[in-house]
């Protein structure tokens, strides 16, 4: 495009030396050593109509082949040939983690039952019943984890063994059987089983009850160990004040209620004899391990910050006053989130350019923003939008100053100040003592299109023309073009004459009427231009070039719409005409 310009003098002077009209003019036969050879040609003379061949976006933004801007928006969920600008952040590797829980204070009361009779002679049988004997049991700790806040329910391994022993009084030989709908009924929101299968044979767990259905017999010498397991405490169902009572401190007061009937066989007792039975039912808890807590936890997670370079940037995107207005700039966390726990995240993200310059935006509801929630148990694609427009299979989270942020392309952006934190309002269920792995990917993702209030400066300089200008003067030159568009842009140009040291001059100007207005591939739009050249010295020897400014701003009809590898600038009916004629000096 920017030869155009260049053009506008080498066809005007082609245009007037065409066909040999110099040299027709000399005879060779004269000696033209005192001649004055300066030629004027007088009127208005024409050039015929010319055209060029595209100019597209790929010529204007000449990338390299490590530009973090790359015409692959298919990829991202834009059209094809689409620019868009993307780079990824370094990865963040954290983990979400609380101990096992050992309660380490227990105390287990034991229970005594009386039975006493009177031997109606050897190997009698003599049934009894046990009436709601009761056994505490007390399980408490002060240091518990404060990363659990409350609690609702746990898993744990507690052998919780119901110990029967038989004491008797003197002379007596026989046995005490626990008869089928002997009970031990456990606490509500408690949940046993049986971990030693050898006495499944005997009885059965229904819900919070050990049921025997069979008869199990013991003796003075045997005694009977039940091997009961508590699997779980429900804390719904339990009385105030048990549970996490609060942060680091539990407390389960249980109470186990021993009732139904059983059989006291004399054996060899001789009638007569008086007996006195003592049944010991004593709980016994070795170790109490806590493995799986639900309530409201505040388990640490650390993210890291990351940051990400943007690199090769058009040196005119990057202008300090340009004022991009990027329609729908955006930053993708890819959170795959192992753990069973939402996580609530707030950072800062700063755009540092090459000058020092410093914006930050907040993001998270700490910063007023809607909340960035990562999914429990899930690979998560969170989409950090300027405008919150959906994205297929990714949660958006509207961050309007996002296109503030980026109104300059940086040189450098900054994810830091991250926090992560496990929602409070919210119960969840976590294994203790397992690592869950949360991995952050960052990725910006900026198409380049632009908003209604896109201010834009592309300027280049067209120099070191080798034609021997200084041989030529002109009163003025003008050019007039149509302009095809598909790029959805309005652009104004203006030029500077340049000499060779690239200063601007003031022998020749040019001024510039019209604008070119923005199109579309589908529907490119056809604009005129006029374009004036002014001579105002003896010659244009001082000529080396021009400074080209185009003034970009958005069209109205194509906001938001993407630049794309397909469109392009090209001119066509390219018509010049030399006002007042043209002198040339071939001395």
């Amino acid at each position: 495009m920017k030869r155009i310009y260049k053009s506008l003098f080498t066809c005007a002077v082609a245009g007037v030396m065409a066909g040999g009209m110099l040299t027709s003019c000399i005879d060779d036969g004269y000696d033209l050593d005192d001649i004055d050879l300066t030629i004027n040609v007088g009127g208005d003379l024409g050039v015929p109509t010319s055209s060029t061949e595209q100019y597209t976006i790929s010529d204007v933004l000449d990338l390299s082949s490590t530009s973090s801007i790359k015409a692959t928006g298919d990829q991202y969920g834009y059209a094809k040939g689409d620019y868009v600008l993307v780079e990824n952040g370094d990865p963040s590797y954290s983990t979400v983690n609380i101990d096992t829980q050992d309660v380490k204070n227990i105390t287990c009361d034991p229970t005594n039952v009386k039975l006493s009779l009177t031997s109606q002679g050897t190997n009698q049988d003599v049934d009894q019943t046990i009436e709601g004997i009761h056994s505490k049991v007390k399980l408490s700790d002060d240091n518990i984890d404060k990363q659990l806040l409350s609690l609702t329910r746990i898993d744990a391994n507690v052998k919780l063994d119901m110990s029967f022993k038989l004491e008797a009084s003197t002379g007596f030989k026989g046995s005490l059987t626990l008869m089928p709908g002997f009970t031990l009924t456990y606490p509500e929101g408690w949940t046993i089983d049986l971990y030693d299968q050898s006495m499944a044979s005997y009885c059965k767990v229904e819900g919070r009850k050990l049921i025997f259905t069979a008869a199990k017999k013991f003796t003075t010498a045997s005694g009977l160990r039940v091997p009961v397991r508590v699997t779980s405490f429900d804390f719904t169902n339990m009385p105030a004040g048990e549970g996490l009572y609060k942060p680091g401190h539990f407390l389960v007061n249980g109470e186990l209620l021993t009732s139904g009937p059983v059989r006291v066989s004399t054996g060899s007792t001789a009638a007569g004899t008086a007996i006195d039975l003592n049944v010991k039912i004593t709980p016994t808890i070795p170790a109490m391990t806590i493995t799986a807590v639900t309530g409201k936890i505040d388990p640490k997670v650390d993210i890291d910050n990351s940051s990400f370079e943007i690199n090769d940037i058009p040196d005119f995107l990057a202008e300090e006053d340009n004022y991009l207005d990027l329609a729908d700039p955006r930053i993708v966390l890819n959170v795959n989130n192992g753990s069973p726990v939402d996580i609530n995240l707030n950072a800062v993200v700063e755009a540092v350019t090459e000058n020092g310059g410093v914006r930050q935006i907040g993001i998270g509801d700490a910063h007023g923003t809607p909340q960035v929630m990562v999914k429990a148990s899930s690979q998560n694609k969170i989409v950090l939008s300027a405008t919150g427009n959906a994205v297929e299979g990714a949660t958006v989270v509207k961050v309007p100053g996002l296109s503030e942020l980026l109104a300059k392309i940086p040189d450098r952006i900054n994810i830091k100040d991250v926090t992560a934190k496990v929602p409070s309002n919210k119960e969840y269920t976590i294994r203790l003592g397992s690592k869950f792995s949360v991995v952050t990917g960052y990725e910006a993702v900026v198409p380049l299109a632009f908003g209604e209030n896109l201010r834009l400066s592309y300027s280049t300089d067209e120099t070191g023309w080798d034609e021997d200008l200084s041989k030529y003067n002109f009163n003025e030159v003008t050019a007039t073009m149509k302009v095809e568009n598909s790029i959805p842009l309005e652009m104004v140009p203006e030029v500077q004459a340049l000499d060779v040291f690239g200063h601007v001059i003031e022998d020749v100007t040019a001024t510039v009427e019209g604008k070119v207005e923005g199109g579309s591939v589908a529907s490119p739009t056809m604009s005129e231009l006029r374009v004036t050249l002014r001579s105002n010295a003896n010659n244009i020897g001082r000529l080396d070039g021009l400074h080209l400014e185009f003034k970009v701003t958005s069209s109205p009809k194509h906001v938001g719409e993407a630049l794309n590898e397909a469109q392009a600038l090209r001119f066509t009916e390219i018509r010049l005409k030399l006002k007042g004629g043209i002198t040339i000096d071939a001395n």
